[in-house]
């Protein structure tokens, strides 16, 4: 198991411009604390990295930048990239219910600390059927769980076909107010095409424009196995250019 410390420094109104990783947490604090300094107001300083990162947050309005750092653990090889994909993103929540599985709450706590403790009765309190297992053997037991609910959440996914995973979209579109319904989502490819083959979609297809084309793979009836495939595969519009 291996912990990394990432920094995010952000610009306020929208955008990152730097992630730093670390792997040891007092280098990771040393730079936020310089970080801060350097780049509070005039006559405000801090002295340790926690204190620096709250003054930013809560006086955005008199900064340009800002600063934030967590930490995540890896259960497999160390990378100096911080989770970016779908299954990376999985990762959290599968330890934090395997956690759940094994301890009580009379002591709250997390993967990261679990899989730190020399003893892990120090930490929390396990669940009396693995009560009087070896602080090792429970460890193996969380780390099998996160491994095991990390798999099925991404065997689970892999069942999504393109129709489905559209579905998902369109309805958080419609909660987030992008679009008014899930029928106003669509996916539309665009693709260099032959004055021949736009030809050919403006025949059996529709909307075409000056010396473009907009192709419903839905209407369109010639023989153009990209857009038969295209169609298939869940794409409802082709912008051909």
């Amino acid at each position: 198991m291996k912990t990394i410390y990432t920094v995010v420094i952000y610009l306020i109104f929208g955008g990152v411009t730097k992630m730093v990783p670390f792997e040891d947490k007092a280098e990771m604090e040393e730079f936020v604390l310089d970080w801060v300094n350097a780049n509070s107001p005039d006559g405000i300083s801090f002295t340790n990295a926690n204190e620096g990162v709250e003054w930013f947050e809560e006086n955005s309005d008199q900064v340009e930048k800002g600063i934030m750092f967590d930490s995540f653990t890896l259960s497999a090889c160390p990378v100096s990239t911080l989770p970016e994909t779908f299954q990376e993103r999985m990762r959290p929540i599968a330890e934090e219910m395997a956690v759940a599985l094994y301890t009580g709450d009379e002591k709250a706590t997390t993967y990261e600390i679990a899989m730190e403790a020399e003893d892990i009765w120090d930490v929390t309190t396990v669940w009396e059927p693995f009560a009087r297992r070896s602080t090792d053997e429970v460890k193996d037991l969380i780390s099998d769980e996160a491994d095991r609910l990390e798999r099925f959440a991404q065997s689970i996914i892999s069942l999504l076909n393109v129709e489905e995973m559209l579905d998902l979209i369109a309805q958080r579109a419609h909660a987030e107010g992008i679009v008014e319904s899930t029928g106003n989502m669509c996916l539309l490819t665009i693709k260099s095409m032959s004055d021949s083959e736009k030809d050919d979609c403006e025949r059996n297809g529709w909307g075409v424009k000056s010396d473009q084309v907009i192709v419903d793979t839905e209407e369109y009836r010639g023989s153009n196995g990209y857009i038969h495939r295209a169609k298939a595969f869940g794409v409802a519009y082709i912008h051909g250019i």
